[in-house]
């Protein structure tokens, strides 16, 4: 945990939160969201020591008291090998609902799972198919309201699709192509149902505004 306080900031004890875990921020294989002022979703990928291919997926709750952090037990998320995951991670404004999106490398498809947090105790949904027969990384994913989730991935340069989340169902709602073909992006919502992507390499940068999503 860090604090700031005019301009300076400090930080608390490192805690071991997962063991047998990629857990490199320079290639994003894990996705961090806080769901409440003194809790955080952790989604990352669990490898067994040695072992040469990419794992599955996994979350715990991290809860914050103070400088201390606590870890809850591991939940699997899919025992699919999920590949590179991007930054797969999104809250929704909706209390305790939590969003991923992932690389289902056996399916050879994109799928997402909504989860429900209460407290330490995650739910795992159904997981479906988001963008099937695409074996494509998601690379950036945020919520724009209680129900409506944006899911940035690259195929021939830089797509966004919309999608309706709701207790037993994922439903499309649309995919908006681009003109960034190149770069990292990264999602930002301004306002409900308004956001920008924002995509930088080797100098180059540039941004697209969506805005009236419905």
């Amino acid at each position: 945990v860090c604090t700031m306080s005019n301009g300076v900031i400090s930080a608390g004890e490192e805690v071991v939160v997962a063991t047998g875990a990629y857990s490199d921020i320079a290639t994003k294989r894990f996705g961090a969201v806080a769901v409440a002022s003194d809790s955080v979703f952790l989604a990352y990928q669990r490898v067994a020591e040695g072992a040469s291919t990419y794992g599955g997926l996994y979350a715990i709750m991290l809860s914050v008291s103070g400088s201390v952090v606590t870890a809850s037990l591991p939940t699997l998320i899919t025992s699919d090998s999920v590949g590179y995951t991007g930054d797969p991670v999104a809250c929704l404004s909706a209390p305790g609902k939590v969003f991923l999106a992932y690389r289902s490398v056996p399916n050879s498809s994109m799928y997402g799972v909504l989860c429900s947090v209460y407290g330490t105790t995650i739910s795992v949904g159904t997981p479906a198919p988001i963008l099937q027969g695409q074996s494509i990384p998601p690379t950036a994913v945020a919520a724009l309201d209680a129900s409506t989730i944006a899911v940035a991935y690259y195929s021939s340069g830089h797509k966004v699709a919309f999608f309706k989340t709701s207790d037993s169902a994922i439903t499309t709602k649309g995919t908006v192509n681009t003109l960034i073909k190149n770069g990292t992006p990264s999602l930002t919502v301004l306002s409900e149902n308004k956001m920008v992507l924002f995509a930088g390499s080797y100098g180059t940068r540039g941004g697209v505004i969506y805005g009236d999503i419905v």
